[in-house]
């Protein structure tokens, strides 16, 4: 009888081992994901980026020297870093997701209207983004939206958009025949 429990339970843990992929990732599951800097003990291999994906942990871009930037699932949030090649793992607030000198605080209220880069992890819902302006152009992960600056901040905060660049707005005059 033992035997069978000791089995079952061996079967139940390898069957709930969560799946991690960032290709399949929804946009209402980047809570469970967390996107920052990545700051490793040495330059990383293919072979260790695939093994980190595999626990988790997807690097995306090399920064410089050892540091790089990805996302990773909130359980390294708590998981011991030393039997791994990372460092230490960093999150972006949200107002380091926006291009620099760039203050929250600033675009509370402020009706200007603006042009927005917002950039993601994962392609975003064109409906959700609607709320908060009018989509121009989608290319891949990258968007423009034109919108109002009181509008960042409800859009920074989600948490699958990487950084967003505020633009200033440019009439373009209709071109003459």
């Amino acid at each position: 009888m033992n035997k069978i429990l000791i089995f079952a339970l061996v079967i139940q843990l390898f069957c709930c081992k969560p799946s991690y992929s960032i290709v399949n990732l929804k946009e209402e599951h980047c809570d469970d994901y967390r996107y920052g800097m990545i700051e490793c003990k040495r330059l990383l291999s293919e072979t260790d980026k695939k093994s980190l994906e595999s626990k988790g942990l997807f690097v995306q871009d090399f920064l410089f020297d050892n540091v790089y930037q990805g996302t990773w699932y909130k359980n390294w949030d708590k998981m011991k870093l030393n039997s791994t090649p990372v460092k230490n793992l960093k999150a972006y607030s949200p107002e380091e997701k926006l291009s620099e000198g760039i203050k929250l605080a600033d675009l509370e209220n402020n009706t200007k209207p603006c042009n927005l880069l917002i950039q993601s992890i994962i392609p975003l819902q064109v409906s959700e983004l609607n709320k908060y302006g009018k989509l121009i152009n989608q290319n891949g992960l990258l968007y423009r939206l034109e919108s109002q600056l009181m509008n960042v901040e409800p859009i920074v905060r989600n948490p699958c958009v990487k950084h967003i660049s505020i633009m200033k707005m440019v009439d373009i005059p209709d071109l003459k025949n």
